[in-house]
């Protein structure tokens, strides 16, 4: 009996040895362009994103601006998920975002409508990134809010957790979809699925007279 124990002991001793010699696949680098839309034109953005493609890039980001950051801020700026929009319907491999998407200038239910629009067109190729906002300047000329950094970071914290965003799912047709776990609760808002794919349409509830 001690021997077959013996036996077995080696065994699993030299089994676990040959695993922890075998190698982890190594993962693949990836690598993206990011084409901020201040001062270019549509044909041009478009341009640099197909090449991006054609060249093998993993992914494509604009910003998430109304107007332009530097330089004249007079000039030229494309809304940043309307220009998503179209190029997901001009490209067919690049993974697609804005880098990031501003949690102010938006209310989040709508942002995630929005979001899952998008995917929906590109096939389930957009990664949401979102942030705090930081442009002071551009809050104040569309007449938008623009609270503390403790405030921003908190309302982005309560948007997150009340959208529960889910990542982008490869090969999934609204692949950005919500958890089943939780029903939104931002300011009176509230989702239901309108969908087998569980993308949710979102509406806010009106308020009941005092």
């Amino acid at each position: 009996m001690k021997a077959i124990l013996s036996a077995l002991l080696m065994i699993g001793l030299l089994a676990a040895l040959a695993g922890a010699q075998t190698p982890a696949p190594a993962q693949r680098i990836k690598f993206g362009i990011q084409t901020g839309q201040q001062d270019v034109t549509y044909k041009e953005i478009l341009a640099t994103w197909k090449e991006a493609e054609a060249l093998g890039f993993d992914s494509a980001w604009n910003f998430d601006h109304f107007m332009p950051i530097r330089g004249d801020e007079n000039g030229p700026c494309l809304e940043a998920w309307t220009l998503l929009g179209a190029l997901a319907t001009q490209t067919s491999r690049l993974r697609i975002g804005s880098l990031v998407t501003g949690n102010t200038y938006r209310n989040p239910a709508l942002l995630a409508k929005m979001a899952t629009t998008v995917d929906r067109i590109g096939h389930g190729r957009t990664y949401l990134g979102i942030g705090a906002s930081w442009f002071g300047f551009e809050h104040e000329a569309y007449g938008i809010p623009f609270y503390s950094a403790k405030q921003r970071a908190e309302r982005l914290g309560e948007a997150l957790h009340g959208a529960d965003f889910g990542a982008s799912l490869p090969g999934q047709t609204g692949g950005l979809r919500r958890r089943r776990r939780r029903r939104r609760r931002l300011d009176g808002h509230r989702c239901i699925s309108s969908s087998a794919r569980d993308v949710r349409t979102c509406w806010r509830s009106p308020k009941r007279p005092e």
